[in-house]
């Protein structure tokens, strides 16, 4: 049975989660010993109890964190200013090893009272100390082969909740090595270690960003660049693929909702455009497209085997190039006619009720002979419509009334379609007079009068 879509107000994503907040214990002082591993200092304690307290420790600071994660280490509060301006990170850390252990407090004081919930860690010694003197984490270099296959062996081995930082230094980064360390964390069976990489600039972010698929936990951003700064947040945002935590849009944004077809009208050539994407989709995924801002209806991908073509699942036909290809997740909207080679896209999976983000191989714009597809909302009666290539291999998303939970049940091609069919779109809320709350300026919704006909 198809689940029942809540997107993105209960937007998620399948992913590795980390340990649940837990209760912070008041630790010894730190005093900083020559052995390997994360905990407190304090030598007469038993092993178990440094492990199970530094294990806390990391996941009182990962808690409410979405992954990818981000920390910052800046050079001065106004370079953390600005991170917190973008979006980056509310987690700052000061290099507290002499001599700049004096630079580092005051840094630090400046740093918290930048905002509420600030929080500031400690890079001391090669380990990562958090406010109450707790080490939380161990830093690695891997600049080099052997010293990369020693973090790997650490990472494999490991018994307790740490968080493993990578360090390539002045090197640069190396790709190999975090998916050779995120294999090794993979086959860990005691324990799943929290691996971070020290990013340097963006590319090496996006490298830790997308190692094996699945990437690094997080990284801690090493620069003064401020483009590069604004990129890795944009970058670090997209990742968070409909993960509620960092994506959550309140219930006035808008939500999946049923449609009912009220007209199919053949309308001769045009140009339409074909998205071909650098990810292959499945049944039930496909983007939201519509010919008036707030009101879409999701294509399908050509991922269905049929008597006419071999099945395309990288592609989804996505109607003419005047229309609106809309991103639930960011709340933006771009023309079809803009998509190009290299930009991004949001994939709705209408089963799971989840968005994944997706790159653009290439936009096909072809003239076709084109039909324009009206529909009205069961909940608003509001209208939608869409226009699209008139050919059996392009499909719409059917489902049931609104009343039984609005879930997918299959696709539907365009030439099977027909008036009082339920379909599967977007519509965003509106006031109370029934118009929507603002339009669009380049994508992006903004406070003015509008009215598409």
């Amino acid at each position: 049975m198809s689940a029942a879509c809540h997107l993105p107000q209960a937007t998620h994503v399948r992913t590795r989660t980390h340990a649940a907040r837990v209760r912070k214990r008041a630790p010894p002082p730190l005093r900083v010993s020559s052995g390997e591993g994360t905990g407190t200092s304090n030598e007469d304690a038993p092993t178990n109890a440094k492990t199970t307290t530094a294990s806390a420790a990391a996941a009182d600071i990962l808690s409410n964190k979405t992954r990818p994660f981000a920390f910052y280490w800046p050079e001065t509060p106004a370079s953390f200013a600005k991170a917190l301006e973008l979006g980056l990170t509310n987690v700052a850390i000061v290099d507290a090893d002499e001599p700049k252990s004096a630079k580092a407090e005051a840094n630090a004081s400046a740093m918290r009272a930048l905002a509420a919930g600030v929080r500031i860690l400690k890079s001391k010694h090669g380990k990562l100390i958090d406010e109450n003197k707790v080490i939380v984490g161990t830093f690695f270099d891997v600049s080099n082969g052997e010293k990369a296959r020693s973090a790997e062996k650490a990472v494999g081995s490991a018994s307790a909740h740490n968080i493993f930082i990578l360090d390539p230094g002045a090197t640069g980064w190396a790709s190999i090595v975090s998916e050779n360390i995120v294999a090794a964390a993979q086959q860990n069976s005691s324990c799943r270690p929290t691996l971070v990489g020290v990013a340097y600039d963006r590319a090496s972010a996006t490298a830790m960003l997308d190692a094996l698929e699945m990437g690094l936990d997080g990284i801690i951003v090493k620069t003064e660049n401020i483009s590069d700064l604004a990129a890795i947040a944009a970058d670090v945002a997209a990742r968070c693929d409909g993960q509620v935590d960092n994506k959550q849009r309140a219930s006035d944004q808008g939500a999946l909702a049923a449609a009912r077809v009220t007209a199919i009208t053949p309308l001769g050539m045009g140009h339409r455009v074909c998205a071909d994407l650098c990810t292959e989709m499945r049944d039930g995924e496909g983007l939201l497209v519509g010919n008036h801002n707030g009101s879409y209806l999701l294509v399908h991908s050509e991922c269905a085997e049929n008597d006419f073509v071999a099945s395309r699942p990288f592609r989804v036909n996505a109607g003419s190039t005047h229309m609106y290809v809309y991103d639930p997740v960011d709340d933006k909207t771009r023309y079809l006619s803009e998509l190009r080679t290299g930009g991004i896209v949001r994939v709705v999976n209408a089963t799971r009720g989840t968005t994944s983000r997706a790159f653009v191989g290439r936009a096909k714009v072809e003239r076709r002979p084109l039909v324009l597809v009206e529909a009205s909302f069961e909940s608003s009666g509001r209208p939608v419509s869409i226009v699209l290539q008139n050919a059996e291999t392009v499909r719409l998303m059917r489902c049931n009334n609104a009343k039984e939970g609005t879930t997918y049940q299959g696709a539907v091609s365009v030439a099977a379609l027909r008036v009082g069919d339920a379909l599967l779109g977007w519509e965003d809320a509106t006031d109370s007079g029934g118009k929507l709350l603002g339009g669009r300026h380049v994508g992006v919704r903004i406070d003015e009068f509008l009215e598409e006909r």
